[in-house]
């Protein structure tokens, strides 16, 4: 099998065989240039169209795109380039094509097909922005490795949060046992108490214990194997904390949005992190909304579970009323006032704010 990397306008006609394109895709990450559209000719001629892919080199700099180092004829990477497939669907479609699948991905050093080649490469700035954008180490290593493999996307999981007894604390374990696709679903778990009890200490040391706080109390148990073993810093993909409570005492940790340095957390609630004792104001919170919409909207699969949110909420007249749903439409004309521009761009982001705060600020003020 040989690779060949193309332009974005190649016409891929003619009959190929044992034939795989890389097709330049210009889309930046934060001035990396790494993504390809892969399609493969097998044997017979026949063609599948694999998905996204990202590759990139030890030492990469923002200056120097990955397909002005590729040679436009290969037939394997050397040991210091690294891949990466942006999607599940993208290893779903390696894997229908069997070993010559696996063939592909072993020679364009795909980090999902060989989880060990992470190691040399974890520091690299191009594999922490770049690649790992829109994915995690745990779904690589996981998820990525496990469809590859022939395996179940989703698995049953069990973990438990416990923590010993002090003179502040009683000793508590909570079990976690996650079944995939059982009714109801028991992915969803709540923390019930009294006023007063410790509901929000208690969510509040989970988040110290995942983001590796020195004055956590408690610990996290993987319960999945032969012996119960504490989690490693790889174990969760991401960590979000959503509060709006103008009263609750909890410091939220910085964010940590890069997935080469183990879980991810975000903050989502009033409170300025860079500021202490301080809360985002309504303009603060409209930016906030307009980042979070920009990303979902520019993703298929999200933009689907937003719809279907808001559909679902929209049976309630008052929510219904909001027009949510024009959010989407404002989205779409920002891209197409705004077609040379990538969506994560301060260009988009301003014109994009502009046009929804209207909507935004209808939610923020009283309904009388």
């Amino acid at each position: 099998m040989e690779f060949r990397v193309v332009s974005r306008d190649a016409r891929l006609s003619g009959n190929h065989q044992n034939l795989t394109f890389l097709i330049i895709d210009r889309w930046n990450d934060f001035s990396f240039v790494t993504q390809f559209q892969m399609t493969v000719f097998d044997h017979r001629g026949e063609r599948h169209d694999i998905g996204y892919v990202k590759i990139g080199f030890v030492g990469q700099t923002t200056e120097v795109t990955t397909h002005e180092k590729l040679e436009e004829t290969f037939s394997e990477l050397d040991s210091s380039f690294f891949s990466l497939g942006n999607s599940i669907n993208f290893y779903k479609n390696i894997a229908d094509l069997g070993d010559v699948g696996r063939e592909l991905l072993e020679k364009l050093n795909d980090l999902a097909c060989n989880p060990s080649l992470i190691e040399s490469i974890r520091e690299e700035e191009v594999f922490a922005v770049s690649l790992l954008r829109d994915t995690s180490l745990s779904v690589i290593k996981g998820q990525y490795h496990r469809v590859l493999n022939g395996g179940k996307e989703l698995t049953n999981y069990q973990f438990s949060y416990v923590r010993e007894g002090s003179e502040s604390y009683s000793d508590i374990e909570l079990e976690f046992d996650v079944t995939v696709e059982s009714k109801p679903s028991t992915n969803i778990h709540a923390i019930i108490g009294r006023n007063g009890v410790g509901k929000t200490t208690l969510l509040n040391d989970m988040i110290k214990v995942v983001t590796r706080s020195p004055d956590s109390n408690g610990a996290f148990v993987d319960r999945s194997g032969a012996r119960d073993r504490e989690i490693d810093e790889e174990y969760f993909s991401s960590l979000i904390s959503v509060s709006f409570s103008a009263f609750d005492p909890f410091t939220p940790p910085e964010d940590q949005p890069d997935p080469s340095k183990g879980t991810c957390y975000y903050y989502i609630g009033l409170k300025d992190v860079a500021k202490e004792g301080f809360h985002h104001d309504i303009s603060a919170l409209n930016e906030d909304c307009c980042r979070a919409l920009r990303s979902c909207f520019n993703d298929d699969a999200k933009d689907k579970l937003w719809s279907n949110a808001i559909e679902c909420l929209g049976y309630d007249e008052n929510f219904s009323s909001a027009n949510l749903m024009d959010l989407r439409g404002r989205f779409n004309e920002t891209k197409q006032s705004l077609r040379d521009k990538q969506y994560d761009s301060a260009e988009f982001e301003e014109r994009f704010l502009e046009v929804i705060t209207p909507t935004l600020d209808s939610l923020s003020c009283k309904r009388h």
